[in-house]
């Protein structure tokens, strides 16, 4: 599933892919687990995702662009944080 959005970068319109990405993948991405992840999405505190019907459970598809937004904003602890 791929979405597209538009951005202008000095006056031109460029068209920017968002992937979608399993909850496997974001696994990876963040270093949690699938478990963990769908926890937090029961919780409402994961990340932006988006359930499919496909079949009897359906499919949870995770967009990229939004997993990223989601770690920029966890809280930073340690290291040379301002």
């Amino acid at each position: 599933m791929k979405q597209k959005e538009v951005r202008t970068i000095d006056k031109t319109e460029v068209v920017v892919r968002d992937r979608g990405l399993s909850r496997q993948q974001v696994a990876e991405l963040t270093g949690l687990t699938t478990h963990h992840l769908a926890n937090l999405g029961v919780a409402n505190e994961g990340p932006p995702f988006r359930k499919h019907k496909l079949g009897k459970r359906g499919r949870v598809i995770y967009l990229e662009s939004e997993v990223l937004a989601w770690l920029r904003a966890l809280p930073v602890h340690g290291g040379a944080s301002q």
